[in-house]
């Protein structure tokens, strides 16, 4: 197996200030939660000791996530931190701005899934269109980034786990839902999963980063 030269951390953003419990999605305003700075200060200090070589931290364009990067860039020493679109949440205007009772009446509707074809038709984004955007920013960085250094994408629950699902030894034809997405590799806040890939930017695994622990 060939020397690791690339690791690619999919970071989530901290817990947000929310009291009322809507689903956030792409609205604005929202911002990281006394917890959540505390999160991802905690986060950044495992980062450090465990001697990441981040050289760019890659954003999304919302105030949780931009403001989780710029916490991370000031803890590992004033790292660039540039804001990328293709990193911004799922889109689902249906669910988007709903209160807990009222998200859970339509996905009782459509069998617990916000991908069913009934978001869709209203707008929603499809996984294959989440999975298309952010893996072309990875390839993006990849080609750009050709020496040995660590990149940080800031981004959302499900993207990240869309674009490691897209790694993953799932069969092609494999129908995605939101329900087999919320695993064992769905991020909680402020948690990072580690995408290693060698010189011909080939990927070759990954490890999660959690809460108070090294890479387990």
């Amino acid at each position: 197996m060939e020397k690791v030269l690339t690791r690619v951390l999919l970071i989530r953003h901290g817990e947000v200030e929310n009291p009322e419990g809507i689903l956030i999605q792409r609205l604005p305003g929202f911002h990281l939660s006394k917890v959540g700075i505390e999160q991802v200060n905690s986060l950044a200090s495992i980062l450090k000791q465990a001697k990441f070589n981040i050289g760019l931290v890659y954003s999304s364009p919302l105030e949780r996530a931009l403001e989780t990067a710029e916490i991370i860039s000031k803890k590992l020493g004033g790292v660039k931190v540039e804001v990328r679109e293709e990193l911004n949440e799922v889109n689902n205007p249906a669910l988007q701005g709903k209160s807990k009772l009222a998200r859970l009446f339509l996905l009782v509707m459509n069998g617990f899934n916000s991908y069913s074809k009934h978001f869709i038709d209203l707008g929603g984004e499809k996984p294959e269109e989440v999975i298309l955007r952010t893996r072309g920013l990875l390839t993006e960085v990849l080609e750009k980034h050709k020496e040995e250094v660590d990149i940080a994408f800031v981004f959302h629950a499900d993207p990240i786990r869309l674009l490691l699902w897209s790694f993953q030894n799932h069969r092609r034809e494999e129908t995605i839902t939101s329900r087999k997405l919320k695993d064992h590799d769905y991020l909680r806040k402020a948690e990072a999963i580690v995408l290693n890939f060698d010189k011909q930017s080939r990927f070759c695994g990954f490890e999660h980063i959690k809460h108070n622990a090294n890479l387990i």
